[in-house]
């Protein structure tokens, strides 16, 4: 007979080598891809054109010249407003009626504008994964960056009997490494069926029931 099986009912566990971060200590600035740039108060993100701070999400951009047009009659053309003498360097503006004599202003600052030193920034329409709106301001959104800081565990398996010649899997049929003798006791009916291709129910061979 062959050395008997020795079955381990003590299955060994395999413990996670990291530990999932807490809301309390993870690094939000690389979750989100948040840098640092030379604007005071806004960090950059990524490789982007877009910038994090001051309750917000900005773009650098250089605003257009400000003019004024307005429409002539009656030809409809357009006219820039060019002040000569002692014309004021702009159209005078009623908060109510606007710019006198149907002037439009064009260009300069859209609205949003923010300057840091000498480049203007706009609000941006571009919002990244990571940031949420809250009120009228952007916040970075703790619960994405907890998911991107999450470690990544892969399964083991989980191996719960040992033979004399090592592990072997779970899955494994478990009593194709027991030793059973055929002649005896519970030895007749586990036949080639039981540890091949399923269940022999049937009587050994050889013999008959009853």
């Amino acid at each position: 007979m062959g050395a008997p099986a020795t079955i381990n009912y003590s299955a060994p566990r395999t413990r996670a080598r990291e530990i999932a971060p807490s809301a309390g200590n993870i690094n939000i600035n690389k979750a989100l891809g948040l840098r640092s740039s030379p604007y005071e108060g806004l960090q950059q993100v990524g490789k982007q054109n877009l910038y994090y701070g001051k309750g917000g999400l900005y773009e650098k951009y250089s605003p257009s010249p400000v003019s004024f047009v307005r429409n002539s009659l009656p030809y409809g053309v357009q006219q820039t407003y060019s002040p000569t003498g002692l014309m004021p360097s702009t159209p005078s503006y009623h908060p109510i009626f606007g710019y006198s004599g149907g002037w439009q202003r064009s260009g300069g600052d859209v609205e949003g504008t923010i300057r840091i030193g000498n480049q203007a920034f706009r609000p941006s329409t571009n919002i990244p994964a990571g940031f949420i709106k809250v009120g009228d301001t952007y916040e970075p959104s703790v619960a994405y960056a907890l998911s991107k800081s999450m470690p990544n565990i892969k399964a083991q398996p989980n191996r719960m009997f040992t033979t004399v010649t090592g592990y072997q899997p779970a899955s494994r049929n478990l009593l194709s490494n027991l030793n059973v003798s055929s002649d005896s006791g519970a030895g007749q009916y586990l036949g080639s069926g039981l540890l091949g291709s399923g269940l022999n129910f049937g009587t050994p061979s050889g013999r008959t029931a009853g």
